[in-house]
C-alpha cells in the first residue's frame, strides 16, 4: 500500500465522519426486500446459481440449469413483480438432452442471449448452443449451434458471452482438438445472422479452461483463459490473454503469470475501460513452488497488441 493511497483513504474516512457529524438529521435509507422465493423446480437440484436478466419493460427473467429425473436441463422464467412471483418456466435446451454451463447476457440492443453446452448425437458429446429472445424473454428463437459437434474430438463446454455492437455478440468456449480443450471464440455479424469461423486462441497440448472473452466500445475483443499443463505433476497452469481489433486477426498470446504454479486456479480477469484501453489482472505468483500471490494488472491501448509493464495492486 503506497502513502499516497493511505492519505487518500484517511482523507476519505476523515471527509465521512465529519459529514456524519455535521448532518445528525440525515437518515440512512433501509433497502426493503420480498419473502424469499424459490425460482428453481420443487426438487430439482443445480450446481449453477441462477441468472437474472434485467428487461426494457422492468421485467427479469431467471435463467436456470435445473436437474429432473435426472436430465439437466436449461429453463427460463419471467417476472412482472421484481421477483417476488415467478411464471412457469419455458424450456430453452433440447428436451430430455442433458445441458449445463449456463451463461446469459442482455445484449446492447436490449435482447437477450443465453449460451450453454448440450449433449449431441449417439456419443452425447457437448456442443454449444445459443438462443435469444427479442421480447425480455417471453418468446425465443430457434437455438443456433456455436461449436462444431457430432465426435468425441469436437467436445465443447462452458461458454462465455460478450455484448458486440448494438446486437451482436463474442462467445469463448472451449472445445476438444481430440486430446486437450483449446481456447476458441467466435462473434455473430449482421445481427446474429451469421459467425465467424471459430478461432482457435491456446496453443495444442495444454488444456485451456475459463475461456472469457471482454469487448469495449470499438468492438475489439481481449479474450483471457487458464492454460493447464496436464503433462506436470501435479498440473500447473498459467493466466494467458489475446485480442483483436477487427476480430479476424489476433494478437500473438501473452502470459501474463511470472510462473506456472499448482494449486486451485487463480483465473485471470480483463475489463475494458471507456477510453478504449484493456485492464488485465491476476495473481501472480513469486515462485513455482510455494508461492505468494501478488494482484496485478497490465493495460494494454491496442486490443492486446502490446502490454504496459505491470502494477502491483495488493
Amino acid at each position: 500500500m503506497t502513502t499516497r493511497f493511505r492519505l487518500l483513504s484517511s482523507l476519505a474516512a476523515l471527509c465521512t465522519t465529519l459529514l456524519l457529524m455535521l448532518s445528525p438529521a440525515v437518515a440512512l435509507a433501509v433497502p426493503s426486500w420480498s419473502v424469499v422465493t424459490q425460482v428453481t423446480a420443487p426438487g430439482a437440484t443445480t450446481t449453477q446459481a441462477p441468472q437474472f436478466l434485467s428487461g426494457t419493460d422492468g421485467s427479469i427473467t431467471a435463467i436456470t440449469a435445473e436437474t429432473v429425473s435426472s436430465i439437466s436441463t436449461i429453463l427460463a422464467r419471467h417476472s412482472t413483480d421484481g421477483g417476488t412471483t415467478w411464471g412457469s418456466p419455458v424450456t430453452l435446451s433440447a428436451p430430455g438432452i442433458a445441458s449445463s454451463d449456463v451463461a446469459a447476457i442482455r445484449l446492447n440492443n436490449g435482447h437477450f442471449a443465453v449460451a450453454w453446452a448440450e449433449a449431441s448425437g449417439a456419443s452425447n458429446v457437448n456442443h454449444i448452443r445459443l438462443i435469444t429472445s427479442s421480447n425480455n424473454g417471453l418468446t425465443w428463437s430457434t437455438p443456433q449451434t456455436i461449436s462444431t459437434a457430432g465426435s468425441n474430438p469436437y467436445a465443447a463446454n462452458k461458454p462465455h458471452l460478450a455484448a458486440l455492437g448494438s446486437a451482436d455478440i463474442a462467445v469463448g468456449f472451449q472445445q476438444s482438438d481430440g486430446s486437450n480443450d483449446i481456447a476458441m471464440v467466435r462473434n455473430s455479424t449482421s445481427q446474429l445472422q451469421s459467425w465467424t469461423q471459430a478461432e482457435s486462441l491456446s496453443v495444442a497440448g495444454s488444456n485451456a479452461k475459463f475461456v472469457t472473452p471482454v469487448v469495449n466500445a470499438n468492438g475489439e475483443i481481449v479474450v483471457s483463459w487458464l492454460l493447464t499443463d496436464p503433462n506436470s505433476t501435479p498440473n500447473t497452469h498459467v493466466a494467458q490473454v489475446a485480442g483483436s481489433s477487427d476480430r479476424i486477426n489476433w494478437s500473438p498470446t501473452t502470459t501474463l503469470s511470472s510462473h506456472a504454479v499448482s494449486g486451485n486456479p487463480k483465473i485471470p480477469v480483463v475489463v475494458a475501460l471507456p477510453s478504449g484501453a484493456f485492464v488485465a489482472l491476476w495473481c501472480d505468483p513469486s515462485a513455482p513452488t510455494n508461492p505468494t500471490f501478488t494482484v496485478k494488472s497490465l493495460t494494454s491501448t491496442n486490443a492486446g497488441t502490446s502490454w504496459g509493464l505491470p502494477v502491483d495492486i495488493g
